[in-house]
């Protein structure tokens, strides 16, 4: 087994202007919420705030709950299509279609987080990788705050 061998110079870290605070690691502010936010993920417009460290397991929760409500609307709207009317036919290949499509985009939401919470990761982290100072060091499918699948899981909670 080969070891990586290289010196590893602790990064600098940021300082906010707007909230006049030195960031820690993993702190990213929020020109929106107009606030700098802790293990920064991503800001959410239907939520109408940040997903950070205090809520990336809430926002899991959340994507799965409307994943669900979108596949029962599915289920309803496909059991009351019926040929008697081509204008309710119509509306309702519509819904249907819409419904299916929301669904499917909010679902993958749902596995694309519970996926980074599982590899102790962020969104922010994942796609400015190459702009965050502290990542720069390690090798691009390298995630330096990974613990294990149980202890990520435990630490979004």
């Amino acid at each position: 087994e080969e070891e990586l061998d290289f010196t590893w110079d602790e990064p600098g870290r940021y300082w906010c202007n707007v909230c006049n605070i030195d960031q820690p690691y993993r702190t990213k502010h929020c020109s929106k919420c107009e606030d700098c936010i802790a293990k920064f993920d991503h800001h959410c417009f239907f939520l109408g705030g940040c997903v950070g460290e205090l809520n990336p397991a809430k926002f899991v929760l959340y994507t799965g709950v409307e994943s669900f409500c979108f596949l029962w609307a599915s289920v309803i709207i496909f059991d009351s299509i019926t040929l008697d009317d081509w204008w309710h036919f119509g509306c309702m290949i519509i819904s249907l279609v819409m419904a299916l499509a929301f669904g499917g985009l909010v679902f993958g939401l749902f596995v694309y987080h519970a996926y980074l919470i599982s590899m102790g990761t962020t969104t922010w982290e994942m796609w400015k990788r190459h702009r965050i100072s502290y990542m720069n060091p390690y090798p691009k499918h390298f995630m330096p705050f990974n613990e294990g699948i149980c202890k990520n899981w435990k630490r979004a909670t």
